[in-house]
């Protein structure tokens, strides 16, 4: 499995990029990264609020066979799974 990183100073979205991306046949694992974002979205329509440089902003892209809830467990774990790494450089984090 290869992943294709691609890296923004700024973007409205990763969401909304990734997803005008995988309409036009986006590689399977294609993750979109940004400095910055001016418009975020969050999970149920949620505005993703960040501070220009101090925040994880990122969206993946993958194609899978999971059904919805699978889905919802592998965001959770792949959340876990991260806080969990972070912590180990970087004290204080809280789930």
């Amino acid at each position: 499995m290869t992943f294709e990183i691609q890296t923004f100073d700024t973007l409205s979205s990763t969401n909304n990029y990734l997803t005008d991306l995988s309409k036009k046949n986006a590689k399977p694992w294609t993750v979109i990264r940004a400095k910055n974002q001016t418009a975020g979205k969050g999970y149920a329509g949620n505005v993703w609020k960040v501070e220009k440089d101090a925040n994880l902003t990122f969206s993946f892209y993958l194609k899978t066979a999971f059904n919805y809830k699978g889905l919802i467990f592998l965001n959770e774990w792949i959340s876990v799974v991260l806080r969990n790494f972070l912590n180990q450089y970087i004290s204080g984090i809280y789930v």
